[in-house]
């Protein structure tokens, strides 16, 4: 009985169920982030290490189903998640079933027929990828960008966004100082995993470059909001002087991991980062202009003085571009491009590049080293996926650029999230035609999660702390 006489009866179990996942949405989209910059820094076929992130993201997709608070969707923008979906139905499609009559029609079969006739072996069913146990794996790389997109876009909370960014930007943090350990220590037994870039700050990925590619996608963010609180007049000074104290150090913290990374992407996608962000300058105040063109230079200057005359990465550069062994990026996109000719217009299917590409790599590049992607995502999307997965990378492309020229040089606004995360997708596009940062779970991750905070305005949050 209570103090009044009235009889009280405990929460019903549903009521306190209920409660207890409200508390938990918020961190939702934070657990599968980090989960995928921990566990999803290589693009080998690494299942079981990877199987956390499946299953998160499965549970988060399945959350959102069950959850009533959708956002309507026509209130969203769906022409670059439409392009996204069109590119994982033509994965899809490659393990469409067909029988031997037709199958065996289709251009660069011949090899598979004459291994079955080699076995004495009747022509089965197949799929239209060449290698339909690697399409699945590869597939799978798509179940956390998928979740990541339909929590962020069609589940929207600020809080729970909000804790997504803080804690990739912990994760990156982590991942920097992680690679900094790499370097001091001897050996290899800081790193992740057994086939990884050692001797180099490759922190939670088996690649420095990718490590490099995941710190210059946050970039824009962290100096934008770096120039924000400089300049922001604050009613708590103390708390102030805190935040900006804080930002500080992780600009810091994120050039110099990609200085530790020694990574030639690294180094150009920030110089090309600077060169976009000082147009965003002249929308601003005049003493803002002036301290942001200051920063942007200073830091411009040093890192073309570690690339010139530090770093030695002219040399590398150059030795890069002229290099004509077996696996450098020259030969491997022209034998890459000389198999997806041979295999179009549906290409081998995702995943089977390198069972694909030893079929055509000349015999004087065969070596101890090989090839495991293309190095050149462009080229390799036309091999696997054929003219279609090609169209709409290009039109992605295009649409990236397009819309970035508008914000950039069209907007009246001083800068806006969609800008700066254009910006950071522009770095990725461009250093996939030297490499393959989307093929690890870590960067497609953090690169969706930008695309779809930045559609829907979801920096707001961000921008208010």
């Amino acid at each position: 009985m209570s103090a009044s006489g009235l009889q009280t009866h405990p929460a019903p179990e549903s009521s306190r169920l209920g409660r207890m996942l409200i508390s938990l949405r918020d961190f939702r989209l934070p657990l599968i982030m980090v989960l995928c910059i921990i566990l999803g820094g290589t693009s080998q076929t690494m299942t079981g290490l990877k199987l956390p992130i499946y299953v998160a993201s499965l549970a988060g997709v399945f959350w959102v189903l069950w959850d009533d608070e959708k956002r309507p969707m026509s209130k969203l923008w769906v022409l670059p998640y439409g392009l996204l979906g069109a590119f994982i139905a033509v994965n899809l499609l490659s393990l469409i079933v067909l029988p031997p009559e037709i199958w065996t029609r289709l251009p660069g079969r011949e090899v598979l027929v004459e291994g079955y006739r080699a076995a004495g072996m009747e022509l089965p069913k197949f799929t239209l990828s060449m290698a339909p146990e690697k399409s699945i794996f590869s597939i799978l790389h798509f179940v956390p960008v998928l979740a990541i997109l339909v929590i962020t876009v069609i589940s929207p909370s600020d809080r729970e966004r909000y804790y997504a960014f803080l804690a990739v930007l912990i994760a990156a943090g982590l991942s920097v100082l992680l690679g900094l350990m790499q370097e001091i220590v001897s050996g290899g037994d800081l790193y992740l995993y057994k086939i990884a870039h050692f001797k180099s700050a490759a922190g939670f990925f088996s690649n420095a470059n990718h490590q490099a590619t995941l710190l210059v996608l946050l970039l824009p963010f962290t100096l934008l909001y770096l120039g924000r609180l400089s300049f922001g007049r604050d009613t708590e000074p103390g708390l102030h002087r805190q935040r900006l104290l804080l930002s500080v150090t992780l600009n810091m913290l994120l050039l110099i991991g990609i200085v530790l990374t020694d990574s030639l992407a690294g180094y150009a996608l920030v110089l090309i980062q600077l060169v976009l962000l000082l147009p965003l300058l002249f929308k601003r105040g005049t003493r803002n202009k002036r301290m942001y063109f200051a920063a942007a230079i200073g830091i411009l200057l040093l890192f073309l003085l570690d690339f010139l005359y530090l770093g030695n990465f002219v040399p590398e550069l150059i030795n890069e571009v002229e290099a004509t062994h077996g696996t450098s990026r020259q030969t491997m996109t022209a034998t890459t491009l000389t198999a997806a000719k041979h295999y179009l217009p549906l290409g081998t299917g995702p995943g089977t590049f390198q069972h694909i590409y030893g079929l055509f790599e000349p015999v004087d590049n065969v070596s101890k080293k090989f090839a495991n992607q293309a190095h050149n995502e462009y080229v390799q999307v036309l091999m696997e996926q054929g003219i279609m997965g090609a169209v709409i990378i290009a039109l992605s492309v295009i649409l990236l650029i397009t819309r970035l020229f508008k914000s950039v040089f069209r907007s009246s606004r001083r800068y806006s999230a969609e800008t700066l995360g254009y910006i950071s997708l522009l770095s990725v596009a461009v250093h996939s035609v030297a490499d393959y940062p989307l093929r690890t779970i870590a960067v497609s991750a953090v690169a969706v999660f930008i695309l779809a905070m930045s559609q829907e305005q979801g920096f707001r949050q961000f921008r208010r702390q």
